[in-house]
């Protein structure tokens, strides 16, 4: 053997010790060695490893492991923060030493906190007993009642639960009653989380490792095989599922909640809601019975099963016991998933309603929802449409792609966004094909839950003056991530030659800045609309710019050429709109039954709150939003909604679509927003004849 593949062999075979190439187990100190790699190699702030991050890294995992100081009171925390220094040895070194110190105490203080809650159950609790607020816990006596507290609320709790479920028709006498069957069920909830917490080993290692990737920022995170392939799946239109839900009852045992339609639960016709399961069996292996199983192990079995085909026992409320066999499958998930209409009133308006960015992860080959949105566009021309909403209210975003590709459908070409990397190179994104699909009048509603890829769409079409943007000022996030395996193969010389291995899991690591095309940045700021309509919740706004440790995007130079076609009438169109939501007494209602629930709220934040007052407070409150769904879900009294004429034979030919259908039509009949949006593109239509 030459001297020069001996030498190659040594390297490579070094290299594959040291990154744990051939052990039994991958170590979380390796792992958490090489996301720190990454990190500082491919994160947009490229980051580096000094202790004072490594101190930001250890108070993130303390908090995420006990956010209610419940397992490591105030007092540990200040001795156990010099654990820190063992930190930067294990993200730099690959040491464990600070893993396995914190895992030794971690696991000593669940049993502790067990003995603690525990024994709360093993005295009376009064039913007239007030919730005490704002403990602090520095020493057991204190950490006891602070346990006895939240055990007291979570009792509480129930009780208010239990009441709602028969819209709070009650006799007083019935409370004790109640409050009984609460202290048993919490009892038990209680003794299943303490197991949960010890038996799942894996727990501990990913809040560790999802820690050290979201330290950075809010949207870098750490995902295992399985959390990889599932939030895979959540971008796509289509998912493979057995087609069930299922909850633990009260009782204890697990039911089914629903069948997804479509699926073979679903198409079986055997499965209902409140039938107990109880045994699985996954193709030909063991037969599994579910009594006494936690929801944890529950749903072990199903993460373990590589099979198609289940063997599902159930009994159903009349006792009857049966044996389902149903089949796993690509089922059509409707909230993720373009839907279209007609709003027919003195015009006939189209509506898309598009809930994410989706595409097929797994098979590029597979079109997006931007070829979807195409070919519903292509439906609704054929319907005459004098104008176009595209509502992308609580869109999260998705693929950037696809958003890109949407914008093209509405502007003749140009450029859609500029995009910047870890060393702040700057691309960017256009739309080459001259034309586009549908250039009548357009809206996009937004709102404040509509992020990322959907913001890239709502700035480019106001950017170019393409479009009406109508809503609130959305979300405010304005960079991009990719799904990296952090494998140390998978970036090495050996990459595409040495399969990679899914045990050192993902990284969804946020590695590019978004810029709109004249060169500002959604990021921390969000699109503002060209006309807001009045928000019917601005209570509990939360945008990008609420969490502490937002990225902000430096101001960026470079020569863009664009063309915007000539500016909207949208001071006109926003006095209109602005008179009419003032003059809406539905909308002036909803403002103040909603100001009155939280005012209601701020009665719980007391020193003291009595179950009699919980029950008080979320009676008023109970009824206060049903009168809040009456006024907003008002029907329409400018348009009709109704099916394209082209998706009536497929609604005809399969029920559970029709369904589907039915319930969009009756959604977006009773949306006071849509309602307004409908009127504000009538009176652009009117000004642009």
């Amino acid at each position: 053997m030459n001297t020069l593949r001996i030498l190659t062999l040594l390297i490579v075979s070094n290299f594959l010790l040291n990154i744990g190439f051939g052990q039994d187990k991958i170590s979380v100190a390796q792992k958490g060695k090489q996301i720190t790699s990454m990190m500082k190699e491919y994160h947009l702030l490229k980051p580096n490893m000094d202790p004072n991050l490594a101190s930001q890294i250890h108070i993130a995992f303390i908090d995420n492991l006990d956010s209610d100081s419940l397992l490591f009171p105030a007092s540990m925390r200040l001795e156990i923060n010099a654990l820190s220094s063992l930190l930067q040895d294990d993200l730099i070194k690959g040491s464990q030493k600070y893993f396995d110190t914190l895992a030794i105490l971690y696991y000593g203080n669940i049993k502790k906190a067990e003995k603690l809650a525990m024994a709360v159950f093993n005295t009376k609790i009064p039913q007239e007993t007030a919730l005490i607020s704002n403990l602090t816990s520095n020493n057991d006596a204190l950490l006891s009642k602070k346990w006895k507290n939240i055990i007291i609320e979570s009792v509480q709790n129930n009780v208010v639960e239990k009441l709602r479920s028969r819209d709070f028709e009650y006799a007083s006498d019935s409370i004790p009653l109640y409050w009984s069957v609460s202290v048993n069920e919490i009892k038990d909830r209680y003794a299943e989380y303490f197991t949960d917490l010890v038996e799942d080993s894996s727990y501990l290692e990913l809040v560790y490792l999802n820690t050290i990737a979201s330290t950075f920022d809010p949207h870098s995170n750490y995902f295992n095989a399985e959390m990889n392939q599932e939030f895979s799946e959540e971008l796509t239109s289509e998912r493979e599922i057995y087609g069930i839900s299922y909850q633990k009852n009260r009782s204890g045992n697990i039911e089914i909640i629903k069948t997804f339609p479509g699926s073979s639960a679903w198409l079986s016709g055997e499965i209902h809601p409140g039938d107990e399961i109880l045994s699985l069996k996954f193709g030909e292996g063991e037969t599994h019975l579910t009594s006494g199983y936690s929801m944890s192990e529950f749903e072990k079995l199903f993460r373990s099963n590589e099979t198609n085909t289940l063997t599902i026992t159930l009994e159903d409320l009349d006792n009857n016991i049966k044996n389902v066999e149903i089949t796993k499958g690509k089922v059509y998930s409707d909230g993720d998933i373009i839907k279209s209409a007609l709003l027919v009133g003195e015009s006939k308006i189209g509506y898309i309603s598009l809930p994410d960015f989706y595409m097929n992860w797994t098979d590029t080959s597979e079109l997006g929802c931007a070829n979807d949105l195409a070919k519903a566009l292509i439906k609704l021309k054929k319907e005459s449409i004098s104008g176009l909403i595209l509502d992308l209210r609580n869109n999260g975003g998705g693929s950037l792609k696809e958003a890109i590709d949407l914008v093209g459908i509405f502007i003749d070409y140009g450029p859609i966004l500029v995009k910047s990397d870890a060393e702040k190179n700057l691309f960017t994104y256009k739309d080459f094909n001259r034309g586009a699909i549908y250039t009548g009048p357009l809206t996009i509603m937004i709102n404040e839950n509509s992020a990322s890829a959907s913001e890239v769409v709502a700035a480019a079409i106001q950017d170019y003056n393409r479009g009406l943007i109508v809503g609130q000022k959305s979300f405010g996030k304005a960079t991009g991530q990719n799904i990296l395996p952090v494998d140390p193969i998978s970036t090495s010389f050996l990459s595409g030659v040495t399969p990679e291995n899914p045990e050192w899991g993902y990284v969804k690591m946020t590695n590019i800045g978004l810029y709109r095309i004249n060169l500002t940045t959604n990021q921390n700021r969000g699109v503002l609309p060209d006309i807001e309509l009045t928000p019917i919740d601005s209570m509990l706004n939360f945008y990008e710019s609420s969490y502490s440790n937002s990225i902000v995007l430096p101001e960026v130079e470079k020569k863009m050429y664009y063309t915007p076609q000539k500016p909207l009438p949208i001071d006109e169109l926003k006095s209109k709109s602005i008179e009419r939501q003032k003059n809406d007494n539905s909308r002036a209602e909803i403002n103040a039954l909603t100001q009155l629930f939280y005012e209601n709220r701020k009665k719980l934040d007391k020193e003291t709150v009595s179950l009699m007052e919980k029950i008080d407070v979320q009676q008023k409150n109970h009824d206060i939003k049903l009168k809040i769904i009456d006024l907003y879900e008002s029907e329409s009294k400018s348009y009709t909604a109704k099916s394209l004429a082209y998706d009536n034979d497929i609604y005809e030919l399969s029920p559970f679509m029709k369904t589907y259908n039915e319930s969009f039509l009756k959604e977006i009949s009773h949306d006071i927003e849509i309602e307004e949006t409908f009127t504000i593109i009538q009176d652009y239509i009117q000004t642009i004849k």
